[in-house]
């Protein structure tokens, strides 16, 4: 299978090289908490599981700015596109509440398998100015975007 690069990824912006993923932009900067509590012993297929409830309440808040500005000079816009746009602005903050429960094979001493599912919020907030062939125009736009998420692993 080929190896799948970060601009290809269907959460980065808009397919802009060098904009990462969503993971890039949170990982150190996550706030909130995660808690596991074992919940007793189950058997699945003949192995013994522990069984860990789990609850997730993060959010997190990331100015985009520099990393717009930094990815609009690698998208190869031509100069004069490129010359006359300005990002003013552009945050962007996400929310994730969830449970779950995580499957440990005691016997192996690894994960059988992982779930947790919930309620996901994204609002992205853009600034940006454009001055191009004698036009001035000033453009803003918020975007919510909201759903549920849904993480499976399963190990053999």
């Amino acid at each position: 299978m080929p190896e799948k690069k970060a601009d290809s990824d269907p959460m980065s912006m808009g397919g802009m090289p060098g904009m990462g993923s969503m993971s890039d932009w949170f990982n150190e900067l996550l706030e909130g908490e995660a808690k596991g509590k074992f919940s007793g012993k189950r058997e699945v297929d003949g192995k013994q599981m522990a069984v860990i409830d789990l609850t997730v309440k993060i959010k997190s808040s990331k100015d985009m700015t520099s990393l717009v500005e930094e990815a609009m000079k690698n998208a190869n816009l031509p100069p004069e596109m490129a010359a006359g746009m300005k990002i003013d602005h552009m945050d962007l903050d996400f929310e994730l509440e969830g449970t779950g429960q995580l499957m440990w094979d005691t016997a192996a001493g690894h994960v059988h398998s992982f779930e947790i599912s919930g309620p996901a919020h994204v609002n992205i907030d853009v600034a940006m100015s454009l001055d191009m062939q004698g036009q001035k125009l000033s453009i803003e736009q918020s975007m919510e975007l909201s759903g549920t998420t849904n993480l499976n692993v399963a190990v053999e």
